[in-house]
């Protein structure tokens, strides 16, 4: 099973019902994700070398009509994280509901 199948085979309402509680998830995990990796250098013999990681976080909305639309707005935002400097979480906006 692929992530397109699993993606159509959720309804609408229950997409909606559990968006909030997994955009508020999906970030905080990313975050310390994030962070957790920054704050571990690789050690090589004698050498440490810093690593960090770039997240494109994008949520499911009503609008979406397909898993690759959520892919493809995940993916630019994934490049938008790199472009304002690495090490950082770009997701969009809202993604927390106010």
């Amino acid at each position: 099973m692929v992530a397109a199948d699993l993606y159509e085979g959720i309804s609408q309402p229950a997409k909606s019902a559990c968006r909030p509680s997994l955009r508020r998830a999906a970030l905080e995990v990313s975050e310390r994700l994030r962070a957790g990796i920054a704050a571990n250098p690789l050690r090589l013999d004698a050498e440490r070398i810093g690593i960090s990681i770039s997240v494109g976080l994008a949520i499911t909305g009503d609008a979406d009509d397909s898993i690759e639309q959520v892919i493809g707005r995940a993916d630019a935002l994934l490049y938008q994280a790199k472009e304002r400097g690495r090490n950082r979480v770009c997701h969009q906006e809202p993604l927390l509901p106010a």
